[in-house]
């Protein structure tokens, strides 16, 4: 939710989609919404096929967000930047570090109890995520329980500081 104009910005991903909004006070700013592969789910822990196919999926998992970051390459590191949405990727995943060091998680600055999204009934994994550049103050996050999802809200206050015009 952005008070602004908010124009799309084309990308080649299905995984991706980008807009730059432009607030009232002048600043712009791009927020990015991502929605990552599925996770295997797969119990049959004793099966050496189950074990290749968790790490197939984690590798699919890498490559997506790899896309995802080729396509934010166009936006300046000047330009604040939101990337929220399902990573499927818990909390923590070795995947996240492809977003470092430009974006840092969100929760890890102003997160407020669990955090997890991932179900909505009994959500034991944060696989929902905001992460931003650091031309934000994060000042709240929260999770709440939704009537239209499998999965949990991700509520986020921040703070984009004015850009200083004045010369030294």
């Amino acid at each position: 939710i952005a008070a602004g104009a908010v124009e799309a910005i084309p990308v080649n991903s299905p995984l991706l989609q980008l807009a730059r909004v432009r607030l009232f006070t002048g600043q712009s700013l791009v927020v990015g919404s991502v929605r990552l592969p599925p996770p295997s789910i797969r119990t049959d822990l004793w099966s050496p096929a189950c074990w290749q196919s968790h790490a197939a999926d984690r590798l699919d998992r890498r490559q997506a967000l790899h896309e995802v970051i080729k396509s934010l390459a166009s936006v300046s590191a000047e330009t604040p930047l939101i990337l929220a949405g399902d990573f499927n990727a818990p909390a923590g995943d070795a995947v996240f570090r492809l977003l470092r060091p430009r974006l840092s998680d969100a929760f890890m600055s102003a997160g407020v109890g669990w955090g997890g999204t991932a179900h909505n009934d009994f959500p034991i994994m944060r696989i929902d995520q905001i992460w931003l550049s650091d031309h934000f103050q994060v000042t709240a996050l929260v999770t709440r329980k939704t009537a239209y999802s499998d999965h949990r809200m991700v509520i986020c206050d921040v703070i984009l500081p004015p850009i200083s015009t004045s010369k030294p």
